[in-house]
Order: C-alpha cells, then sequence, then structure tokens
C-alpha cells in the first residue's frame, strides 16, 4: 500500500459545547435565601395575629361586653350623643375572670357612631349568673362629658 492509498480518517465535525449541568441550588439560591428569612417572619406574625384574635374574639364574646353594647344602643343620651348606628371597635382591652356561675369583668373599648366616638369603661361582677355593673362611664370624645350609665339609667 501506498502513501496514498492509505484509508482516510472521516472529516472531524466539531460538537456543539454543552455547560455542565448546573446544581439545583446553584439555579435555586436567590430564591431559597429571601424565603428562607422571609416565612419564619410569616409565621410568627400569623401566630401573633391568631392569638391577638382569639383574645379579642374572647373578650367581645363575653356576656359583661355584650350586655354594655345593648345598654349603649339602648340609651337615649348615648344614641343622642353618637347617632345610630354605634358600632364597637375592634380593640378590647380588659380581663374578665369567670369562676362557674361567678367572675368579675374590667373591660375598656371605643364605640363610633355617626356623629361621634366615645371610649367606654365597664367594670362588672358576676354573681349566680348576672352580671351586675359598679362602674359603666362612657367618655365622648369630641366633648370630652362623662356619662355615668349607672346614673339615671334610661329605659
Amino acid at each position: 500500500m501506498t502513501a496514498n492509498n492509505a484509508p482516510h480518517a472521516p472529516p472531524q465535525v466539531p460538537q456543539p459545547y454543552h455547560p455542565p449541568k448546573r446544581s439545583w441550588w446553584a439555579r435555586n439560591w436567590i430564591w431559597v435565601i429571601p424565603l428562607g428569612c422571609l416565612t419564619p417572619i410569616l409565621a410568627c406574625a400569623g401566630i401573633i395575629t391568631l392569638i391577638f384574635t382569639l383574645v379579642f374574639g374572647l373578650l367581645k364574646s363575653s356576656s359583661a361586653y355584650t350586655d354594655s353594647l345593648a345598654m349603649l344602643n339602648s340609651d337615649q343620651r348615648i344614641v343622642s350623643a353618637l347617632g345610630t348606628p354605634i358600632d364597637p371597635d375592634f380593640f378590647v382591652t380588659g380581663n374578665v375572670n369567670l369562676n362557674g356561675s361567678s367572675g368579675h369583668a374590667d373591660l375598656s373599648y371605643s364605640v363610633s357612631g355617626p356623629h361621634d366616638s366615645a371610649d367606654v369603661h365597664v367594670i362588672a361582677s358576676k354573681s349566680a349568673g348576672q352580671w351586675s355593673f359598679t362602674t359603666f362611664v362612657v367618655e365622648i370624645n369630641s366633648t370630652g362629658q362623662n356619662i355615668d350609665m349607672l346614673a339615671n339609667p334610661q329605659p
């Protein structure tokens, strides 16, 4: 065989370059870090919101609160000062302690109507299943007038 008769190798076709595959972490690190920090913060905020909602819900479901709100809505002095409807705000502060058919409540909350708003402070005792108010004062915000709901109660 001569040099001219030697078999020729097929021409080399260049192969396209394929970069190595990146790992999952290399592709997604930019999302993992913010979400990894944000998720615990949002979870804590959600738990705190849930606790506040439950506490305010328990205070608002107490019969001392609902009874005092019903008395506000039926008292002509309050209705003429605030207008109707009288709506309570979300926040209720204070405490309610119950022990069977007896208990004690010390609550403060705000109400508002179309004409004005007011702050309400209630102290009540429960005996034999009935609440009796020892303090029930409504302070009209615009005038600063205090209305004692126990003095000269309106029908």
